[in-house]
């Protein structure tokens, strides 16, 4: 009786150390998407606008470090004087990533091809929601265009 115990309870702690620890990754799921594309959306009408405060509510905190929240605007100041007005902006690449269970998250990454007056760009979005129930926060953007090598 004694051993059917010290069975039982080791069959019964390890289960519940394996049950402790079990995630499922979800990825590339179109819900997922359509949610991101809103966050690129209102980024994207922002700068249409010149708006830039509006871009502030949808970057993560983790943005911000090591750069300061006034130098961004400047920064998308700066980018719109050189390659002038947004006229077109089209996702080319994407990949998202939920993962639930015991440590939930979700990540995106986008590519958009984005076509100003005078350059185009390649537009690159890192977003993540913490905890799986957050908003979708924009925590990395990176612009690569051969507009930023032009007129030094």
């Amino acid at each position: 009786m004694v051993r059917f115990i010290n069975k039982l309870f080791l069959l019964l702690c390890s289960v519940c150390i394996v049950s402790c620890n079990v995630n499922t990754t979800h990825t590339n799921e179109l819900l997922e998407k359509t949610q991101a594309e809103n966050v690129t959306s209102r980024f994207y009408g922002a700068l249409l606008t010149k708006n830039y405060d509006r871009v502030t509510p949808i970057l993560s905190p983790k943005f911000f470090e090591g750069m300061d929240e006034n130098d961004f605007k400047k920064s998308l100041e700066k980018t719109n004087e050189k390659f002038g007005d947004i006229v077109t902006w089209d996702l080319i690449d994407w990949k998202t990533v939920r993962v639930t269970g015991s440590s939930p998250k979700c990540e995106y990454l986008f590519v958009y091809e984005v076509e100003y007056i005078k350059y185009k760009a390649k537009e690159t979005f890192f977003m993540e929601r913490a905890n799986g129930n957050e908003k979708i926060k924009i925590v990395s953007y990176k612009v690569e265009s051969e507009g930023f090598l032009k007129e030094l």
